[in-house]
């Protein structure tokens, strides 16, 4: 059996998603993770009850990311034109 059969592909993206605003803290991860899963878990029941779509969920998740990481652009702009 390998290790392939188990590997669920998104899992690369949810990394990404949970380490650039988390920073590197340990608490941090874990409290990113457990606000993306009730984001997924709304997103599920939101498109089952209310027939919204799927993908309304992940921009949900993906617009703050978008921020985040412009955010970290600008900061770090700023920081090496003052030095």
């Amino acid at each position: 059996m390998s290790w392939r059969e188990h590997f669920c592909c998104g899992y690369g993206r949810t990394g990404l998603v949970v380490g650039l605003p988390a920073l590197g803290s340990l608490m941090a991860v874990a409290a990113v993770s457990l606000l993306l899963a009730f984001l997924t878990s709304g997103g599920i029941n939101l498109q089952l009850a209310a027939e919204v779509p799927a993908s309304s969920a992940q921009i949900v998740q993906g617009v703050p990311m978008l921020l985040i990481a412009a955010a970290m652009l600008w900061s770090n702009r700023r920081a090496g034109g003052a030095a």
